[in-house]
């Protein structure tokens, strides 16, 4: 179909763009040529005082005896010689009769000329007999034709009469004179612009089409899971933006589709290995393998505590799926940090004292205030300290730490002196089901969604996560967020 590539759609634009500007440049032609006497009518005298060196020529070859105008022989001659210069000749008498009409219509007639301002011919160039009188009339024959014409005194005298010379031609209409003498030109111009726009049109689609017709291999070859190929960017810039964004998007692809295998992975391997301990113990209840209450209170204990496993890892998901859906609203207002701290210790203390480490409060601030929703925030920094407690041995510590950075946007920050996290997992910490320490089982064996929803509940504030760690010293989780006067209602 025409005007499908961008090469048709730029010659299009081109011509349709050219066409506008011959059109407007041919309309205020005609406009200056319809108000200007002078822009319609020069070219007319031009072409008078043209036709007269020839007329001029040719009565002054006349032989002595056919000068009459009086004389058929004569009148005949005059005529011969107007007919090769295009002109009307009338020769006037002083009273404007006509004596002798090239076309023989208006002998014997009194012309009505109206004398036109000589202001208006400034610098023409008359030809010969300049030194004579001559001025510039309009006339309208018999059948209302309107006529243009230079009036002269004719050189020498004629008969013994005096003789006025009038050469003629019809008066010129606008659209006459832009036909006659614009019109070829612009019809020149326009070919040439044309041209040109075939031109630039090949050069501009090539320049651009090139590396899009590159973009579209490449996606072909990432619909078909090559993630390999990179786009060179060039072209316009543009072009060569989206030729780095189209390989930032590759990346991503890339990545998501890694991380949605390593979640279907982490998902089956999860979920299978609670669900074989249960199937296990159940089948031993039912065989009898288990008989002596020891062997009974351990099943139970295994069945209870991989199901407990299982079900906070499908609230977890629930939750951290109906926060990437948004439909968890969370209404903002006013909070005091320090009353999130003391939530969250209150709720754990009892936990940490069971696994014998201490977890305490440290601020320098009576309050610090931001804009946040309660319950995600404590979440948050639940699941913060559980993971603490969760690399922690006997004797630990773990802190909140409270306070304002030097740019004034409070921060909450969970500190601890546990295992720590290796230097080359810190980057995948907030997967989905990525767990640093894959050798934990039962109660003490997390799910691996915590930390996603951290990142997720503290994104939804606006807030920035930040986390250091050194392998066998300890971590520092740090929940930076806006300042107070960013006043914002969020629904998630």
């Amino acid at each position: 179909m025409m005007f499908q590539t961008l090469r048709s759609r730029l010659l299009l634009s081109y011509g349709v763009l050219i066409v506008l500007i011959l059109l407007v440049v041919a309309f205020i032609l005609l406009l200056v040529l319809a108000v200007s006497q002078r822009a319609r009518l020069v070219p007319q005298f031009q072409q008078l005082t043209q036709d007269y060196r020839a007329i001029a020529r040719g009565l002054r070859d006349l032989p002595e005896g056919q000068r009459d105008i009086r004389d058929p022989a004569a009148q005949e001659q005059i005529r011969a010689i107007v007919e090769s210069s295009g002109s009307r000749l009338l020769f006037l008498s002083p009273n404007f009769e006509v004596l002798l009409d090239s076309r023989g219509r208006l002998a014997g007639e009194t012309l009505t000329l109206n004398f036109l301002s000589e202001n208006i011919f400034a610098g023409l160039d008359t030809g010969p007999g300049a030194e004579t009188q001559l001025r510039f009339v309009r006339f309208a024959d018999r059948n209302g034709q309107q006529w243009v014409g230079q009036l002269r005194a004719l050189p020498g005298r004629i008969t013994g009469r005096d003789v006025l010379l009038l050469n003629a031609i019809p008066e010129a209409t606008p659209l006459s004179t832009f036909r006659e003498s614009f019109m070829t030109p612009l019809a020149w111009a326009g070919a040439g612009a044309f041209l040109i726009a075939i031109f630039l049109a090949w050069l501009i689609s090539r320049s651009v089409a090139r590396p899009l017709q590159t973009m579209s291999s490449a996606a072909e070859a990432i619909a078909q899971g090559n993630y390999d190929d990179k786009i060179v960017p060039r072209g316009p810039r543009e072009v060569r933006s989206l030729a780095e964004s189209f390989n930032w998007m590759a990346d991503q692809v890339q990545s998501t589709q890694q991380a949605q295998q390593d979640f279907v992975a982490n998902v089956s391997h999860d979920l299978k290995t609670p669900l074989t301990s249960i199937q296990g113990w159940s089948q031993a209840i039912l065989d009898g393998a288990a008989a002596d209450p020891a062997q009974l209170d351990r099943a139970a204990a295994v069945i209870h505590n991989e199901s407990a496993r299982m079900s906070r890892m499908v609230n977890q998901l629930l939750l951290l799926a109906r926060l990437e859906a948004g439909r968890v609203e969370m209404e903002m207002r006013p909070l005091n940090l320090l009353d999130v701290a003391s939530e969250v210790q209150r709720s754990l203390l009892f936990q940490a004292q069971e696994q014998d480490v201490d977890l305490d409060i440290e601020s320098a601030e009576e309050a610090i205030i931001m804009q946040g929703n309660l319950d995600g925030l404590v979440q948050l920094f639940t699941n913060l300290v559980q993971n603490s407690l969760n690399s922690m041995d006997a004797g630990g510590k773990i802190s909140l730490v409270l306070g304002h950075k030097a740019d004034r946007r409070p921060f909450l920050a969970v500190v601890d002196n546990g295992r720590g996290i290796p230097q080359e997992e810190l980057s995948r910490v907030f997967e989905r089901f990525y767990q640093v320490d894959k050798s934990r089982s039962g109660v003490s064996r997390g799910t691996g969604l915590g930390l996603s929803i951290v990142q997720t509940i503290a994104e939804a504030h606006g807030a920035i996560v930040q986390v250091e760690s050194v392998a066998g010293l300890g971590s520092r989780f740090e929940i930076i967020f806006p300042m107070v006067n960013t006043q914002q209602s969020i629904v998630n």
